[in-house]
């Protein structure tokens, strides 16, 4: 999750680095590749960066939630529950 988050800020920061080497190149007249190509390549690095970001930072939620419910113990849940270890919840004691 979080390898998927960094590569994420890399594509972004690769789509912000490319985009300002074209300003800087279309500014000096160097640049030589077909019109709309360096906007479209700016719009999906960006776009897929912050996407892998979204999705890292989801996963990384969805992961510590994950680690908080999963390692209770069963007299916790029976406490909880009111019912008596090892048991169904639905089974009652014949006193």
């Amino acid at each position: 999750m979080r390898a998927a988050s960094l590569l994420g800020l890399l594509l972004a920061g690769l789509g912000f680095a490319y985009a300002a080497l074209v300003v800087v190149l279309r500014l000096r007249g160097d640049i030589v590749e077909p019109r709309g190509f360096s906007a479209l390549l700016v719009v999906v690095l960006v776009t897929a960066g912050a996407q892998l970001v979204v999705a890292g930072l989801t996963g990384e939620y969805v992961w510590r939630i994950l680690e908080e419910v999963r390692p209770r113990p069963p007299f916790v849940i029976a406490r909880r529950i009111n019912a008596a270890p090892g048991k169904p919840s639905g089974a009652t004691s014949q006193h």
